[in-house]
Formats: C-alpha cells, sequence, structure tokens
C-alpha cells in the first residue's frame, strides 16, 4: 500500500467518524431529550451498528496494510544494505 492510499484511506475514514460521531449526537438528543419511546430507534441503531461495524473492520484492514508496507519496507532496507 502506497503512502498515497494509505492517506486517502485516513481521510475516508475521518469522514466516517464525523458521521459515526453526528449519528451519536442524534441518538443523545432524542433519546435523553425527546423521543422517549424505543421503538423509534430500532431501525436506526441496527444501521448505526452496521456503520460502526464497518468502520472497525476499515481500520483494522488499514492497520494491517500498514504494517504489511512496513515491513516490505524494512526487507527492501535490508537487501540494499
Amino acid at each position: 500500500m502506497k503512502i498515497s492510499e494509505i492517506a486517502s484511506t485516513i481521510e475516508e475514514l475521518s469522514y466516517d467518524a464525523r458521521t459515526i460521531n453526528s449519528i451519536q449526537e442524534v441518538f443523545f438528543q432524542a433519546i435523553f431529550r425527546g423521543e422517549t419511546t424505543p421503538e423509534s430507534f430500532d431501525w436506526a441503531f441496527d444501521a448505526f451498528g452496521k456503520f460502526a461495524f464497518c468502520f472497525s473492520n476499515k481500520m483494522a484492514k488499514l492497520r494491517d496494510d500498514t504494517y504489511e508496507q512496513m515491513s516490505k519496507e524494512r526487507s527492501e532496507e535490508i537487501v540494499e544494505n
């Protein structure tokens, strides 16, 4: 994975993180300051959970790809020396 690909993935994840934070804020406002029936939030919580799970998987993939790239770079440095 190239640095530009890593940067692009981080940018995408930062937008996802903002979305997750925004959804959480909406839930807080609705649950603690407005809506009183949990049935109103069934699908929203489901979508939020799926989105957070997807975000977690993307972060794990980025971590793994970054470590793989670091390992390749170390191997190349050893060969060069």
